[in-house]
């Protein structure tokens, strides 16, 4: 049994940082697509960047299938270099991939294959810019995160972690830092 005031202090312990990063169109290229058929049943394929800024209509209905798997990567080399620097400076426990994609099995071998393990991959299965924002709300509030460095494609994304820095909840000395790439 531990003394109670180490006790205390271990469980008191402040993280001082956390870099997340999305996986797709942030760290890898891929050729998986979206496919939409419109309420008026118009078929529309559409990339990632494109299904990024669009505007979904009622009656639309999304096929994600292509993200099941990891379709041609290739990789953004200066993200992976930050990627494998976040690790080396923060340790695995403090660099997290956070997705949309609904399952962190094909992420996990690809990182494995660029020599990256061991770190958090949290894959949401939901593409709502809201759903990151909320891990990251978590983040710093069930383990005290004093900074979090957030890289991300989606300019949806980036603002909806943004505006955390005006979230009551968040202690005024938490800094987020939300970075389009």
């Amino acid at each position: 049994m531990l003394p109670l005031n180490l006790k205390y202090l271990m469980e008191s312990v402040v993280v001082a940082e956390v870099n997340v990063f999305d996986f797709d169109d942030t760290l890898v290229k891929t050729k998986s697509r979206i496919y939409l058929t419109t309420a008026e049943g118009v078929s529309i394929t559409l990339t990632s960047d494109e299904y990024a800024v669009y505007e979904s209509e009622p009656g639309d209905v999304f096929d994600f299938s292509d993200f099941e798997q990891i379709k041609s990567p290739s990789p953004i080399s200066h993200m992976l270099l930050k990627l494998h620097y976040a690790i080396r400076n923060l340790g695995p426990a403090n660099v997290f991939i956070l997705t949309a994609r609904g399952d962190a099995g094909p992420i996990r071998t690809f990182l494995k294959e660029m020599g990256i393990s061991g770190i958090n991959i949290i894959a949401l299965g939901n593409s709502n810019p809201l759903a990151k924002a909320d891990v990251i709300r978590s983040e710093i509030l069930t383990r005290g995160v004093k900074l979090i460095k957030f890289f991300d494609d989606s300019l949806k994304n980036v603002a909806a972690v943004k505006a955390l820095n005006r979230d009551p909840t968040i202690p005024d000395d938490v800094q987020i830092m939300s970075i389009k790439v």
